[in-house]
């Protein structure tokens, strides 16, 4: 990307104060971009764009295939860790941060770590249950997060999946963000449980219409076993179809994983070729979806991290990251990827195979 999108170009326009604020990020992007090439060239180190950080396993859900359902909340990174890990990554090029959970409003902690770091940009995933005038409020002031509300359609498919009075809530949420203009978007898991309503325009046109610039398409794996919400491969060249269709769209940026990333690169972009995961112990992972890593920004640097055996290994034997009939490829080699982790001492983050009961967080 080499240009602002027409989206945040559109946002940026109706504020004075966000030209600045806006026109500074983006040349830090560039600049992230240099020093990523840079550090690849001059030291050897693969750097990712974007981190994706788990900042709590809690969560006041009980969303059926959460990832991090069972995870330990046990041993949450403190905000000094948070610090420490934002502040090291940034300086090597890291310039997106993706604020996963569990729940990222549980941590009011975090809203100072926004602000703090003004030079990178975040995306908060929420389930937007929790969401108050005065949190937005704080998003605001900090000028360069953004919130992506998880949503899986209409009432009938989000209620199913995340509980009673969540659409109304998550609707609720969606009119103080417009209402406030903060720059947010939509998050979807998408299965054969709502493949209609995602192929259908008017989930879409109720989501632009509540004024979403940005929305995630994410494929539904079936990390807890349920193998018949799996989609098949007529509903994923259907979706994919309208996803690029809808693409075309000039007021909201649209993103579908993995097919963007095996569109973009071939390969899944997990293990610090595009992206990593940390999760909120700490734990340097190749993506949320596969628990294993041997570094822990608790105890290590940020360049440590990028220095992985672990991580290397993954990279360089790309059968690991090649799509299958899922299109994830690092889960669907999940077994190819347990070897890789027993030679290089990497442990199991999830603590066991049961507590890896997952899928999308929100």
């Amino acid at each position: 990307m080499n240009k602002l999108p027409i989206p945040v170009m559109q946002w940026m326009l109706r504020s004075p104060s966000r030209i600045l604020r806006t026109t500074k990020l983006f040349f830090n992007y560039c600049a992230s971009l240099k020093k990523i090439k840079s550090l690849g060239k001059e030291k050897n180190l693969t750097v990712p764009l974007l981190l994706i950080i788990s900042s709590t396993a809690r969560c006041n859900l009980s969303c059926a295939g959460c990832y991090s359902k069972h995870s330990s909340s046990e041993g949450e990174m403190s905000v000094a860790d948070f610090d420490k890990l934002i502040t090291q990554s940034k300086a090597t090029g890291v310039f997106f941060y993706v604020i996963a959970g569990g729940e990222p409003f549980l941590r009011k902690d975090l809203f100072e770590l926004y602000a703090k770091h003004k030079d990178v940009a975040f995306l908060i995933f929420t389930n937007g249950t929790l969401i108050t005038e005065e949190y937005v409020e704080k998003i605001v002031k900090a000028g360069n997060a953004a919130v992506m509300l998880s949503i899986e359609g209409f009432e009938a498919e989000t209620n199913q999946r995340r509980g009673e009075q969540v659409h109304k809530k998550v609707l609720e949420a969606m009119k103080i963000l417009k209402k406030m203009d903060v720059f947010h978007g939509f998050s979807v898991t998408v299965s054969k449980a709502n493949i209609d309503v995602m192929l259908d325009d008017k989930f879409f046109n109720e989501m632009v219409d509540g004024g979403c610039r940005m929305g995630t398409y994410v494929e539904y794996i079936p990390c807890n076993g349920l193998k018949e919400l799996v989609l098949t491969s007529e509903d994923r060249l259907k979706l994919r179809a309208k996803i690029l269709e809808r693409k075309k769209h000039k007021k909201i940026m649209l993103f579908h994983l993995p097919e963007d990333e095996n569109a973009f690169a071939g390969k899944c972009l997990s293990a610090g070729s595009g992206f990593m995961h940390i999760n909120s112990q700490g734990y340097a992972e190749p993506c949320p979806f596969v628990n294993y890593a041997s570094e822990n920004i608790k105890q290590k640097s940020f360049k440590e991290i990028l220095a992985s055996p672990f991580l290397k290994a993954i990279r360089e034997k790309e059968a690991t990251l090649e799509p299958g009939s899922l299109g994830c490829g690092l889960f669907e080699n999940l077994e190819e990827v347990k070897k890789i982790a027993e030679k290089c001492g990497a442990i199991d983050t999830a603590g066991s195979q049961s507590s890896r009961n997952s899928q999308n967080s929100q």
